[in-house]
């Protein structure tokens, strides 16, 4: 995820089915057709303007609420909320 932000990049649909696993067992992201390219304004505001996209339960409630979030707290949510399910199902 780390990573992902320092490039300016962020996902826009973390969630558990989005997570998976190597050969030995060390998380992967994928699944990045909602993710955008910060960079770019112009793209960012159509994103916004369009209806919610995400994985129910992975959500950040400011996303599913306003306009006005932030795409990277959006996604560090996500990461939280998939961690809190890892560690008490």
């Amino acid at each position: 995820m780390k990573c992902l932000h320092d490039l300016n990049i962020t996902h826009n649909d973390l969630s558990m089915a989005n997570i998976f696993l190597d050969n030995i067992y060390n998380p992967k992201i994928g699944d990045f057709g909602a993710a955008l390219d910060n960079s770019n304004i112009e793209e960012i505001e159509k994103s916004k303007s369009q209806k919610c996209f995400g994985t129910d339960g992975f959500i950040s409630p400011k996303k599913l609420n306003t306009n006005d979030y932030d795409l990277f707290k959006a996604d560090i949510f996500s990461l939280g909320a998939i961690l809190f399910y890892l560690a008490f199902g």
